[in-house]
């Protein structure tokens, strides 16, 4: 099957005209013409999930390459077979149908093949996105935790701090104060000359205040650690600042947010 894509051609263009038969195409028992296939069925569905509104028609053609991938590679480890469990995991969650995509994503961590270690990192965070979603944050906290490391391990700076914030917010909700500012505090100062991360910082640095905040309002003592909270808001003002002037996308609520944030606990404080 010969695909001809035209620049100006729109998604819905394409489904028209190659869906119909793409979903009905068979498996011809030749290795080189199913891999190929395979791969047709992987590209076509990724431009479909891309689509956001055409996720079952994604998630048929996701599921036509799994199938084919398995009968390729049998039982041995392959990363396009974690690729088609992750790829359908993405369908469900895109789709707010989290159980089903947990099943998926959690095979997309099963058998990885070496040198295909940062799919974990995709994994992880999808599931804890996922467990957040249905108000399960502690589930949600022991994966973002795993994506965090995994974004460690592999230099992915923007999910290492995406991913602490989650969890920072997730150990706020369930009022785990420690382990929130334990992270926080952990992981803060591998950025703290790092001009590209500024905005992650400042959000990190935002839930380290509020986390603060919390906890000092469930103690006996409301004065108790305060400079660590004004402190941390106004790094987090500063980081905001910052990235605004390096020109990064910055929205200027987020600065007052802060600013906010802060004035309120300076006002219970009577100051």
């Amino acid at each position: 099957l010969f695909i001809k894509i035209e620049v100006e051609d729109s998604v819905e263009v394409l489904i028209d005209q190659y869906y119909p038969t793409l979903s009905c195409l068979s498996i011809s028992g030749e290795s080189d013409k199913d891999s190929s296939l395979a791969s047709l069925y992987d590209s076509f569905g990724r431009l479909l999930l891309d689509e956001g509104n055409l996720l079952p028609e994604a998630r048929h053609l996701f599921n036509k390459s799994l199938q084919i991938r398995k009968q390729l590679y049998k039982d041995r480890p392959h990363r396009d077979k974690n690729r088609m469990y992750y790829n359908i995991g993405a369908t469900y969650f895109n789709a707010y149908l989290e159980p089903q995509g947990i099943i998926y994503f959690d095979s997309a961590l099963l058998n990885i093949p070496p040198g295909f270690e940062v799919i974990s990192l995709y994994a992880n965070v999808r599931l804890g996105q996922s467990y957040e979603q249905l108000g399960e944050r502690e589930n949600a906290m022991i994966f973002y935790s795993n994506a965090q490391e995994d974004a460690s391990v592999h230099d992915a700076y923007d999910y290492e701090l995406i991913t602490t914030k989650s969890f920072m917010e997730c150990a706020r909700e369930m009022k785990l104060y420690t382990k929130g500012i334990d992270m926080g505090r952990k992981i803060l100062p591998k950025f703290s000359d790092d001009a590209y991360y500024f905005l992650e910082q400042g959000d990190v640095l935002l839930e380290l205040g509020n986390l603060w905040q919390d906890s000092i309002e469930h103690s006996a003592n409301l004065y108790m650690l305060q400079d660590s909270v004004t402190n941390n808001y106004e790094k987090a003002i500063f980081s905001y600042k910052k990235a605004e002037e390096i020109e990064l996308e910055v929205k200027n609520e987020r600065i007052s947010l802060a600013e906010a944030n802060k004035g309120e606990f300076l006002r219970k404080l009577g100051k």
